[in-house]
């Protein structure tokens, strides 16, 4: 049973030592959220999927694909995952953001956290999302 634990334990590790996504900085996005509320120079910040839009940027693609999950017992906080495939580029096909975000007291959204994978064009690497370079 030592030796199972062991073992199970060494999988793990190793397991999550590889790394399938990259984690993005969301300081200064949240800080221009907060001005442009302050400020009632723009209406996106009331709205999760228009603060995950902005931060992810706009991009000439073939498709985008995007959920938005909450819990039913808490509304104020969300997960949006944007897929977008078919792009511009010989060598990466497809971005996936997974953006964690919560409603603040005053009422706009923010970023908690943003995490960036991406899949290589066929021949080019791997075609699954992970952020190990493309070729």
């Amino acid at each position: 049973m030592k030796q199972f634990l062991c073992l199970l334990g060494l999988l793990l590790i190793t397991g999550c030592s590889s790394h399938q996504t990259e984690s993005l900085s969301v300081e200064t996005f949240n800080a221009q959220t907060a001005e442009a509320h302050s400020t009632g120079s723009a209406d996106w910040p009331q709205s999760c999927l228009l603060v995950a839009l902005r931060f992810v940027g706009d991009r000439d693609v073939c498709s985008r694909t995007i959920e938005i999950s909450s819990k039913p017992e808490r509304f104020e906080q969300a997960e949006v995952t944007i897929t977008e495939e078919g792009l511009l580029d010989d060598s990466v096909d497809g971005h996936r953001h997974r953006l964690t975000l919560h409603k603040t007291s005053e009422g706009y959204w923010v970023l908690d956290s943003a995490q960036r994978s991406w899949k290589c064009v066929s021949g080019r690497g791997h075609t699954g999302y992970s952020c190990e370079p493309c070729s």
